[in-house]
């Protein structure tokens, strides 16, 4: 399409009214560049249009009021110039189809706008002309097609709810906004990408969907995330209301902050890298959390608990302001948290145990208040040093152990912060400052060791892991590992598990003792464990000192359709593949994100097909880079190293 540029100091208004017959226009990814085309172009006759043959286009370049009748047509265009006047449209569709308007001026709608019939609308602002905006006097309601809002200072106004049905695309690009003041529900396998701003008065709604935000999203009412739903967060996001991932996959590398209760639970997983501001309760329930190096803050004297078969683990930093509470004391389950090395945990209140387990692979809890042990079992990692704080800086704090286990046979640094040494006896005296007050039915184990002070026992890591990652592949687990650096690096140990609790080495693999670029290494497991099996990376130096790597699980009964991404690392003159195990689950949707959080590639790819993206597709320099893929209910996230 030949594209044409005229530029003036008049703001366009085009409004379109709804008549007897249904609107249907949507949104499509459209040439930012192009405005209407020069040539090919049909006019009005005076201020009506009838199409009258399939795959035309009509350009209204001057303003006025204009009937169109689209008259059954297919794939026609109907293409508003920048910078007109008042232009006013009424529509009549009669069974058209995949219609497209781009619009580059003021399009204003009187009433509800639904959307069908694979059609598409364009918002879109032109450099050196007007910004495009629109406002939708109702609801917007897109049952089958593509909105698209791009271009600098471009606006999408929703005076009413929005609605996004099964299998639709809604973007908002970099620069444009889009306001609601009512709900945002996106659903049923639909993907919303906002790299702009994005408010919503309402509540908002991901369910059983594609969520994607590398810009700013901001809703004042409730969060939701449900039913299998996908939502990613390179960008900010803030809420006023409650958070509720239920039953949703939630990932975070950039920055939310929450102001009501963050509700994690039946099954959801939530992944931070970034930062997490909770001003509520934080409530993880039946659900895993995996801080990735992220901050998890629980503020406003907020509490957490960890509850069911929930799971945490922790090798980035969560401060807790008010107290903690893992497990139920009338309720049989099996709460867990773990945290690694260089991972901490601060609560600000007290500590309650009451079931499950805590491990400690040389991570720190520093506890200002009280810790009360009714159950469970408080563990830490034989070759690893790890700190168990309590009582704060002032040593107020007394520790109580009337049930379960603490230490189980394996090293923690116990610290008292009252300047005298904690007192291990049975019974120790109530109320006493620092220490253990053992009951019956409590244990200390005599691996616990006591400092009268409460230096940070944590060290740089000597190797620096790019990736962890594994897949079940024709009854075999791959498990591929990538390093930035190494320093003193003498081997690897493969250790498996079928509980993630008690791991067992079933390979060791040479390190490269030192090396400051990025290398790879591939250990396949020929025996899998049957059902959910975990695998970890245990590193070793040549003083024998040992560190671990995060724990990535296999499903050997049920494996992702996605596998890998690879090469990785990967050159600018190379493609990266995306691996399947499925050729029939379905389009594989591709989307590369620099680390910043800006989306670099989006691609769509159809069943049968192997994902492949030219690396000078998205890259033009050396870095890291993240690559999401999904199919279905599959996804996968993973970093990719470009040299």
């Amino acid at each position: 399409m030949k594209a044409t540029s005229t530029i003036s100091n008049i703001w366009a208004k085009v409004t379109i009214q709804l008549g007897l017959s249904m609107v249907v226009i949507f949104f499509s990814l459209f040439d930012v560049k192009a405005q209407c085309p020069n040539s090919g172009c049909n006019s009005p006759t005076g201020n009506s249009y009838v199409f009258t043959s399939n795959g035309s286009t009509l350009c209204i370049t001057s303003s006025g009021t204009y009937s169109i009748n689209f008259n059954a047509r297919n794939n026609i265009i109907v293409c508003i110039a920048p910078n007109l006047g008042n232009v006013v449209l009424n529509l009549a569709y009669n069974g058209a189809t995949g219609v497209t308007i781009n619009n580059y001026s003021s399009l204003s709608f009187s009433g509800n706008f639904p959307l069908a019939n694979n059609t598409t609308l364009n918002n879109i602002s032109q450099p050196g002309s007007a910004p495009a905006a629109m406002t939708i006097n109702g609801n917007l309601t897109v049952t089958n097609g593509t909105v698209n809002n791009s271009g600098t200072g471009s606006t999408l106004i929703v005076n009413g709810a929005f609605n996004i049905g099964n299998g639709n695309t809604i973007t908002n690009g970099a620069g444009a906004s889009i306001q609601i003041s009512g709900n945002l529900i996106n659903q049923e396998n639909s993907i919303f990408s906002n790299a702009g701003t994005l408010t919503v008065s309402g509540n908002t709604t991901n369910n059983n969907a594609q969520f994607n935000n590398t810009g700013s999203l901001s809703t004042s009412g409730t969060f939701t995330n449900n039913n299998n739903g996908q939502f990613t967060n390179d960008g900010t996001l803030s809420t006023n209301g409650t958070f509720s991932n239920n039953t949703g996959q939630f990932a975070n590398t950039g920055s939310v902050s929450v102001t009501g209760i963050f509700t994690n639970n039946n099954g959801s997983t939530l992944t931070n890298g970034g930062f997490i501001n909770a001003s509520g309760n934080f409530n993880n329930s039946a659900s895993i959390i995996n801080t990735n190096s992220g901050s998890l803050t629980v503020a406003n004297n907020s509490n957490m608990t960890n509850t069911g078969t929930g799971s945490i683990t922790n090798t980035g930093s969560i401060n807790i302001t008010g107290n903690y509470v893992q497990g139920q004391t009338q309720v049989i389950a099996n709460p867990s948290l773990v945290i690694s090395a260089p991972g901490a945990m601060s609560i600000n209140g007290n500590f309650t145990m009451n079931q499950g387990s805590v491990t400690l692979n040389g991570g720190e809890v520093l506890v200002n208040g009280n810790y009360t042990q009714n159950g469970g079992t408080v563990a830490g990692t034989i070759g690893t040093c790890s700190r168990f704080s309590v009582g704060g800086p002032l040593g107020t704090g007394v520790s109580r152990v009337n049930g379960g286990t603490f230490g189980n046979n394996t090293p923690i640094r116990m610290c008292d912060n009252n300047g005298s040494l904690p007192v291990f006896s049975n019974p120790y005296p109530a109320g006493a400052n620092g220490g253990f007050n053992v009951v019956a039915g409590g244990t200390v184990n005599p691996s616990v060791t006591a400092y009268t002070s409460c230096p940070s026992c944590n060290q740089p890591l000597p190797v620096t892991f790019v990736y962890v990652r594994g897949a079940y592949i024709e009854g075999q687990v791959k498990i591929n590992w990538a390093t930035a650096s190494e320093e003193n690096n003498d081997y690897f140990t493969i250790e498996r598990s079928t509980d993630g609790k008690e791991f067992t080495a079933i390979a060791t693999i040479d390190g490269a003792g030192n090396s400051s670029n990025v290398l790879s290494y591939e250990f396949i497991d020929n025996n899998p464990a049957e059902g959910v099996a975990y695998y970890r990376i245990k590193q070793t130096d040549f003083d024998e000192k040992f560190a671990y790597s995060r724990v990535v699980s296999i499903n050997t009964s049920a494996a992702s359709t996605l596998s890998r991404v690879f090469p990785n690392p990967v050159s600018h003159a190379d493609y990266v593949q995306v691996a399947i195990t499925d050729e029939k689950g379905g389009d594989i949707f591709v989307t590369v994100y620099d680390r910043i959080g800006k989306q670099c590639y989006a691609g769509k790819f159809s069943t049968g097909t192997i994902p492949s993206v030219a690396v000078k597709d998205f890259s033009s320099a050396s870095g890291i880079y993240i690559l999401q893929a999904r199919q279905g209910n599959s996804m996968i996230r993973e970093k990719l190293v470009v040299q």
